[in-house]
């Protein structure tokens, strides 16, 4: 592994990028490294550069034969072009230019630890411990079996990839190396994908492809960078681990609505439901999410309520205490029946080994009760302050 690593920080050099001298790479256990740095890292010392020239995107799908007429406009994102460019890649072996980096990249074997590889024979067991984190895990991997099938129609019908080589397997190893390694546009970048996620750090990957040290890191500690607003279930879904160091720890929320609105009103309203439909709603340990009480505000809107209205953007403020009365009271009831009737305590203690999957699902489904039932308390707090009037917490909460 160190001459890979050795190897490939030759050839990013070679091709005008900047890897730090301080980084070294440790491997944790099969299919887990991290990078670390040998020396004190001072605040705003430069990382890495890695110049996109290098970087595995949508660009290069070009340099494959047959692709000059390859149309991928009906889909909207970078998914088939890079997956069709990987098999490519791999096919061209050491005769790659990027070789240097596929031959650190992990193997459909390494990826044991990710919970996508697990579903099809896991979902009941996971199902019984936390339906909510299943279903996501089960709605993940139907998306990446979709998009496997929409490759392989694609490889086929311009007969790009030899037949041989579209196996399940291959397949569903270039849509985790994406699902885990992809930086959005830029897509794979070198190096800076062998660092791992800490919701705590201030590292990112700017545009032009540098990361930029925003604290002092010291001698043989991880550097670690941050992948973007995530929230917890989204990272072990994704990226296949739970982060216990998180101080803040942050959830989406799926709430089904009972709220009845009359059709008149629904009508005067439904640009503004429309806008808030495809929001992600978040609950985390510094509270909840503005976007999901604006949301509740809109739907608990009367006939009184509208009259009232002269700015356009009225939801972001209390609009009446009658309305905001059933704001807290409806998202009370959301956060109630997302709490269910399970006892994740209970559950948790069903799972001691720290390494299992199932552990990960239960200690996530235990951080995402807690932050539930922390979400209401809040809910009734803000409550009083709108009132202004000193209620007993302890029988509210109740």
């Amino acid at each position: 592994m160190s001459e890979k690593i050795e190897i490939l920080k030759k050839w990013i050099t070679k091709n005008g990028g900047y890897i730090n001298k301080k980084l070294y790479l440790v491997e944790f256990s099969k299919g887990n490294r991290g990078i670390f740095t040998s020396d004190l890292i001072e605040k705003n010392e430069k990382i890495l550069y890695i110049p996109k020239e290098i970087c595995i995107s949508r660009k290069n799908i070009i340099d494959i034969p047959k692709c000059e007429h390859l149309n991928l406009t009906k889909y909207s994102n970078d998914f088939y072009s890079i997956i069709v460019l990987l098999f490519h890649l791999f096919i061209l072996k050491e005769k790659s230019f990027f070789f240097p980096y596929l031959n650190l990249l992990p193997t459909f074997d390494d990826f044991s630890y990710h919970p996508l590889c697990h579903v099809k024979e896991k979902e009941k067991e996971w199902n019984n411990i936390s339906e909510y984190i299943s279903s996501r895990l089960k709605n993940t991997y139907n998306t990446a079996e979709s998009n496997i099938k929409n490759v392989k129609e694609i490889c086929l019908e311009y007969d790009i990839i030899p037949s041989e080589f579209l196996t399940f397997e291959n397949l569903f190893w270039c849509a985790l190396i994406l699902q885990t390694r992809q930086w959005g546009d830029t897509g794979l970048v070198p190096f800076a994908d062998l660092l791992q996620h800490s919701n705590e750090s201030g590292i990112f990957l700017s545009g032009n492809g540098t990361m930029i040290a925003n604290n002092e890191i010291k001698k043989n500690e991880p550097v670690y960078d941050n992948y973007g607003l995530l929230d917890d279930v989204g990272l072990f879904v994704n990226f296949g681990f739970v982060d216990k160091s998180t101080k803040n720890n942050i959830f989406i929320i799926q709430p089904q609505y009972n709220i009845q609105i009359n059709n008149m009103l629904n009508k005067i309203i439904k640009n503004e439901i429309d806008e808030f439909k495809n929001n992600k709603f978040f609950i985390s340990t510094n509270g909840i999410s503005v976007n999901l009480i604006q949301f509740v505000r809109i739907l608990c809107l009367n006939e009184s309520d509208l009259l009232k209205m002269k700015d356009i953007k009225y939801y972001e403020n209390v609009i009446s205490l009658d309305n905001e009365q059933k704001v807290n009271m409806n998202i009370t009831n959301i956060f109630k029946t997302l709490l269910g009737n399970d006892n994740p305590n209970e559950i948790i203690k069903l799972y001691l080994d720290e390494n299992s999957l199932e552990h990960k699902i239960a200690y996530l489904n235990l951080k995402y009760k807690e932050l539930l039932k922390l979400s209401i308390k809040i809910i009734v707090i803000q409550w009083i302050k709108t009132l202004k009037v000193p209620i007993d917490m302890e029988i509210l909460i109740k």
